[in-house]
């Protein structure tokens, strides 16, 4: 079974549709300035059943204060530390008052029709279980941030090249391997029996975990590129290293095959070592071996969840993973050496996996 296109082919008309309760929770931690582009584009859209809920990280400027001056509707639950947002995102999916939650971080700007569209598409595919729209740049529309999501299986994420530019795509749903916590639609009550955000995930593939979860359970990710939501660009810290690299390999251990983690191992190897190369020019090996140290010091703790992933995974690595040109992820990239690095790194983790892929 490829995790190619859905078209989908039930029908649901307009009334049905509007007559669904939607719970809007937002995810904020210190994100004042914001806010206001949020809740504006939220009280803007074309749909009129839903209910809003802040949902703040222990925010230390004055976002709580403005939204209780500016926006009476919104309910603020106020969570006693930030720990990341997949415990706020969990609080949603376990709390909100209606069967269909869309999750928002706080600097997501969703457009009139967005929420429609989505709704129309979830429930259209009895399969669906979240549906994302595109989250296009906020300043140049056309540029996709985030579209359609594969895994590599040396652990990278593959973008799917047709949702590079918002204008060019087919306009079909599409079914990915993963997606994008920016803005999501989801069905809590079937998500909360399959998988819920992973709390020890601070930050750095935590959408992808989850979504990951959902879809080796069977179940489908939809994109809607319909349905947009503008998002501002962000710049990140080197912080960012120490979460990515510890994820990553917390995301492997959790939710591969040990057949897969040992046939693979070669190319992983490979990997890893081209990866610290890269690491050590941006000035970020400390933080590499502290993200190593620390899968060790939690290994007990990542077992029981990869247990818990193995118990309810019922689709095969071979149909979950790909090779594929993770540079797609990163075309911003100037430096000519570092491109043709990747190609090569590429190349060979390419050739790899038409044997591994065989016997997986």
């Amino acid at each position: 079974m490829e995790t190619d296109f859905a078209k989908t082919k039930k029908d649901v008309s307009k009334d049905n549709v509007e007559s669904l309760a939607i719970s809007i929770c937002v995810v904020n931690y210190n994100g004042m300035k914001y806010l206001k582009d949020t809740f504006d584009a939220i009280f803007s859209i074309d749909y009129q059943n839903f209910d809003v809920t802040l949902i703040d990280n222990a925010s230390t400027d004055d976002s709580i204060s403005f939204v209780e001056e500016n926006y009476k509707a919104v309910q603020i639950v106020k969570m006693p530390e930030n720990k990341g947002p997949n415990i706020a995102r969990n609080y949603a999916l376990k709390n909100a008052k209606n069967e269909y939650v869309f999750l928002l971080d706080n600097d997501a700007i969703p457009t009139k029709g967005c929420l429609e569209k989505l709704i129309k598409s979830l429930l259209a595919d009895s399969s669906a279980v979240t549906c994302s729209p595109l989250i296009v740049d906020a300043d140049e529309p056309d540029i996709v941030q985030y579209g359609a999501t594969h895994i590599h299986y040396a652990g990278a994420a593959i973008i799917d090249r047709q949702f590079e530019n918002s204008t060019q795509n087919g306009g079909s749903n599409y079914i990915s391997t993963t997606i994008n916590g920016t803005a999501l639609l989801l069905n809590r009550e079937r998500v909360n029996q399959i998988a819920l955000f992973d709390e020890d995930m601070f930050f750095g593939w935590t959408d992808g975990d989850f979504s990951y979860r959902l879809t080796s359970a069977g179940n489908h990710c939809l994109i809607d590129p319909k349905a947009i939501v503008k998002h501002p660009k962000s710049n990140r810290s080197k912080k960012v290293i120490y979460h990515q690299v510890k994820n990553r390999w917390v995301f492997m251990l959790k939710n591969y095959s040990l057949k897969t983690l040992i046939i693979t191992a070669p190319a992983l190897i490979f990997y890893e070592f081209c990866l610290i190369a890269f690491i050590a020019m941006s000035g970020g090996l400390g933080s590499f071996f502290k993200a190593l140290g620390d899968i060790i010091k939690e290994w007990p703790v990542i077992s029981k969840k990869r247990k818990e992933a193995m118990a309810n995974k019922t689709r095969p690595d071979s149909e979950l993973l790909r090779a594929g040109d993770f540079l797609s992820s990163q075309l911003i990239l100037k430096n000519k050496y570092i491109k043709f690095g990747t190609y090569c790194i590429n190349f060979i983790l390419d050739k790899y996996w038409l044997f591994a892929k065989r016997v997986i």
